[in-house]
């Protein structure tokens, strides 16, 4: 099988100009470019269908009027309206887009974000796997077995003529009044 060739995204030219710094690097994001500078996520490249089609300026609502007022061509993004966004569309695009680097690349604290911390599993999945191997026995009531495989638990259900709930495989397995999910 022969490895894919990458691509290059159609706007990837805005972003040659933070290359230079040792900070920077790039991130494929939600089918978009993310630019990260000095540990911020400064800006994204989209080359999609509106509203997904040029610079998205990663930002604060604080800084929103600042910014609007210095560069005509930005509005907020409609799905993500935290954000700015110049379409690739507008009068000035590749004008407003350059400036906007150059400020990134100054560090301006208006422009970038605080990338968040990968989360951790939430709680639910673990209470969720923990309920695998879980049955509904004859009177109603629901126990749990610890299984390892899928073989025990089939053939446990066969035995006991109980049904398990985290999946049908037992309920062709076994006959009876505890075959159904209760």
């Amino acid at each position: 099988m022969k490895p894919r060739a990458k691509i290059p995204h159609p706007l990837q030219w805005i972003f040659e100009p933070l290359e230079s710094e040792p900070s920077f690097f790039q991130k494929h994001m939600f089918g978009c470019q993310a630019a990260y500078l000095f540990g911020r996520l400064v800006l994204v490249l989209a080359a999609g269908e509106e509203p997904w089609n040029g610079l998205l300026v990663c930002t604060s609502r604080e800084f929103h009027s600042q910014l609007l007022g210095e560069h005509p061509s930005l509005q907020p993004h409609t799905v993500l309206p935290k954000w700015l966004y110049v379409s690739q569309t507008s009068d000035g695009f590749e004008e407003t887009a350059q400036r906007l680097v150059h400020q990134a690349l100054k560090n301006d604290p208006r422009i970038g974000i605080e990338p968040k911390s990968a989360k951790r599993k939430s709680t639910k999945k673990k209470a969720k796997a923990k309920n695998r191997g879980t049955f509904a026995s004859n009177d109603g009531l629901t126990w749990a077995r610890p299984f390892s495989t899928l073989e025990p638990m089939i053939s446990y259900a066969q035995k006991t003529k109980q049904a398990c709930l985290c999946c049908t495989c037992c309920m062709s397995a076994s006959s009876g009044a505890g075959s159904q999910i209760l």
